[in-house]
């Protein structure tokens, strides 16, 4: 007899090693760029898939943008990418995204893409890695 809850482990082993292609592919992108971006990795306290670009930023303070993939949480059901930046930009000044995704900006800021809206698209992994290097420039580009 199968365990429940395999059926929905094996949904969530699948975003992950998507989502580890897609940032694999952002990083070798930024990397590209000269950007100092980390290793795409499991970050235990929230356990989401993520890597870290970090760049000099405005009055001499480095800055932080993370992408990654959560597989959910309190804020949203399903799993979302999102790109997230340090310190927490004004959300004053937060430019339009792709229409994969969007601005949430209760408790934190970052640009989140859904995976019901990426479920919706035709070409779900073009559709991603637009809305990823899109939103990582957005985010260096807020704080630089």
């Amino acid at each position: 007899m199968p365990w429940p809850l395999s059926g929905a482990l094996a949904e969530l082993a699948v975003w992950f090693a998507n989502a580890d292609v897609s940032l694999g592919r952002l990083r070798a992108h930024l990397e590209d760029r000269r950007l100092d971006v980390s290793e795409v990795r499991c970050w235990p306290h929230h356990f989401d898939l993520a890597t870290l670009i970090s760049f000099p930023a405005r009055g001499g303070e480095t800055g932080y943008v993370g992408a990654g993939l959560s597989p959910g949480d309190g804020y949203y059901d399903e799993p979302y990418f999102y790109i997230s930046a340090h310190p927490r930009p004004d959300p004053a000044t937060l430019p339009k995204l792709p229409a994969l995704g969007h601005w949430h900006t209760h408790e934190f800021t970052a640009a989140v893409a859904p995976a019901h809206k990426i479920l919706a698209r035709e070409n779900r992994e073009a559709a991603t890695d637009d809305f990823l290097k899109q939103a990582v420039d957005y985010g260096i580009k807020v704080l630089k």
